[in-house]
């Protein structure tokens, strides 16, 4: 099936997560960018935000870039490259899905989401594979949420706790705004 564009945004309260924006659609990734940027993240300070760094990735921040997103609110994994953005690989995948169970199951993490909520039950582990959506389900909202998640961890501690930290999901990884095609 499509992948679909998720945006999560995950707003810290002292020592627990509570995801505040679920939004999901299926929309070009153009008019996706274009409402997160003028609708949704002004309500929440414009806040820090990561996707995966790939070609979809870089697209997104052009357009990030040409909308005025604030740049210094745009997750760079590596400065020195000048990418923006999370490299993804399996292992950072399996991070952020143990990260975001562990979450749940602590109670750090609150999903207001009854479709985030019905997305992550539908995730399977495979016998020798990693944790996945159950064939005909969704990844989008799950990942997303994983890697906003993991996304708000990485924000500099000086960017204090009533800042909304995180958000997103690109692509496999999970950090919010990008489109793959059909797999």
């Amino acid at each position: 099936g499509m992948d679909r564009p998720s945006l999560n945004i995950m707003a810290w309260y002292g020592t627990q997560g509570s995801f505040v924006v679920d939004y999901t659609d299926d929309v070009s990734i153009n008019e996706f960018c274009i409402k997160a940027i003028h609708e949704i993240l002004p309500k929440y300070g414009n806040p820090f935000i990561g996707w995966e760094r790939n070609g979809v990735g870089e697209a997104v921040y052009q357009i990030f870039k040409a909308q005025g997103y604030p740049d210094n609110k745009i997750y760079y994994q590596d400065k020195g490259t000048g990418k923006h953005g999370v490299a993804q690989s399996s292992n950072l995948r399996s991070i952020m899905l143990v990260g975001l169970q562990t979450g749940i199951e602590s109670k750090e993490l609150i999903i207001h989401s009854q479709a985030g909520i019905n997305e992550c039950f539908s995730f399977v582990k495979k016998l020798n594979g990693p944790p996945a959506a159950a064939p005909g389900a969704h990844d989008d909202r799950v990942m997303s949420m994983a890697g906003a998640n993991w996304c708000s961890k990485q924000v500099p501690s000086k960017q204090n706790n009533d800042f909304p930290r995180s958000l997103s999901r690109a692509e496999s990884l999970g950090t919010g705004l990008v489109y793959r095609g059909r797999r």
